[in-house]
């Protein structure tokens, strides 16, 4: 039988913790650590300075600054707006946003230009997410998280035109047998501009004159000769055109002066006529042919005809504002083509060039009013740009769009830059 008794006394009483070298001496481990830890501080702070607490390098785009934190940085706080805007001015986003964003939350720094420069979706989503503005009636959407989400194009929601007070068919000019000059394509007339990303103006002298040139003999309403020479009349404003035309009677009838002789002749093939002109003085010879001149200028468009017999002069394209009395000038209303269309996104041509026009601006042929805005709709950029899939173009929200300076308009930006001299950015 066993006893408690004889179990206690195998039980020793002498084994017990005993103290290690750090358990004894951690005092002294302590203060040692401590003294190493302030001389590697001093070594790092006369090395390498303010750089000891970058968390990475600074990106090439700051490196002008080198190691002076103290450029950007005040001590113990994170990067101000005020900083940022000592070089880069101050940035508009909107005038109806109730917080402004700080610079750094969506530009991080010291993690590589990439992170500097490209922007994810989710700083622009935390407010366009669920969008609230001072405006009561904001006029843009409300509620964007993703691009399959995206709105129609303003340009192409429903009851938009295009405003533009000029009559083009780009259905005649694209696919009609009666366009002799050459075949017109897309690329005839449209032009990327240098950086590819917008297309160049359409340019009357550039695009349009090589088949439509302004030519004017003053042909007589009742069918009765001109003059034997064409003038060809500049493509700018009645007030201009008509001192242009004057300076070009004055040409013909120094070069020409067969204008004031009779042509009698028997041969076949040449018309007997009488001169031209029979004015006594300058005044009277200009008076009589910018008359006529004008009269064919600026003939007014009839509706009721088909367009390709129309005269080819200002009223084919133009629209005439108002009536005139006999003598005046005509006053043309402008124009007003948009320089662009998409006023709130970014586009680069140049991007697609692998694409046919076709691709995205498939119904061009098919337009024959002026009204068809003839962009591509949302649905055609989520053919290629599709949320979530590794084989998509890009999606976030900076693909398309700029946070700064959405007036896109040049001279604002210019004004809002703020230039620095190269000695104020050394000396800081």
């Amino acid at each position: 039988m066993r006893f408690s008794k004889d179990l206690a006394k195998r039980l020793r009483f002498d084994l017990f913790p005993r103290k290690d070298f750090f358990r004894r001496r951690y005092r002294l481990v302590g203060t040692i650590v401590a003294i190493a830890g302030v001389v590697v501080w001093v070594l790092l702070t006369v090395t390498l300075r303010q750089r000891q607490y970058l968390p990475g390098p600074v990106s090439q785009n700051h490196a002008t600054f080198g190691g002076r934190c103290e450029v950007c940085h005040t001590s113990f706080q994170n990067v101000r707006n005020a900083a940022c805007e000592e070089c880069h001015g101050k940035r508009v986003h909107s005038t109806f946003e109730q917080r402004t964003p700080e610079c750094r939350d969506c530009h991080v720094e010291h993690r590589g230009a990439a992170a500097l420069l490209t922007i994810g979706a989710q700083p622009c989503v935390e407010c366009h997410g669920n969008l609230v503005t001072t405006n009561p009636h904001p006029l843009i959407q409300t509620s964007i998280a993703t691009f399959a989400a995206h709105p129609q194009f303003a340009p192409l929601r429903e009851g938009v035109l295009d405003t533009a007070a000029l009559r083009f068919n780009h259905k005649l000019h694209l696919t009609s047998d009666k366009v002799v000059n050459e075949k017109l394509t897309c690329a005839s007339c449209h032009e990327q501009e240098v950086k590819g990303r917008l297309m160049r103006p359409i340019v009357f002298a550039t695009h349009c004159q090589r088949c439509h040139k302004q030519e004017v003999t003053g042909v007589g309403e009742d069918g009765s000769d001109g003059l034997p020479i064409a003038i060809e009349a500049r493509h700018d404003t009645p007030e201009l055109i008509r001192p242009d035309l004057m300076a070009k009677l004055v040409v013909a009838a120094v070069d020409h002066p067969e204008i004031f002789e009779a042509q009698n002749s028997m041969l076949p093939g040449i018309r007997t006529r009488a001169p031209a002109d029979a004015s006594r003085t300058l005044q009277d010879y200009r008076a009589k042919w910018i008359e006529r001149l004008e009269r064919e200028l600026y003939e007014p468009f009839r509706d009721q005809q088909p367009l390709l017999e129309h005269n080819k002069r200002c009223f084919l394209c133009h629209g005439q504002k108002g009536t005139r009395a006999s003598g005046d000038l005509p006053i043309v209303v402008k124009t007003g083509i948009p320089a662009r269309w998409l006023t709130r996104g970014e586009f680069s041509h140049g991007r697609h060039e692998l694409l046919s026009c076709a691709t995205c601006h498939g119904n061009v042929e098919r337009s024959s009013a002026t009204a068809d805005t003839n962009l591509p709709p949302r649905e055609i950029c989520q053919q290629c740009h599709v949320d979530g899939s590794p084989q998509s173009a890009r999606t976030t929200c900076m693909t398309c769009h700029l946070y700064h300076d959405t007036s896109k308009d040049p001279l604002v930006r210019r004004d809002r830059r703020k230039e620095v001299r190269l000695e104020t950015i050394k000396s800081q």
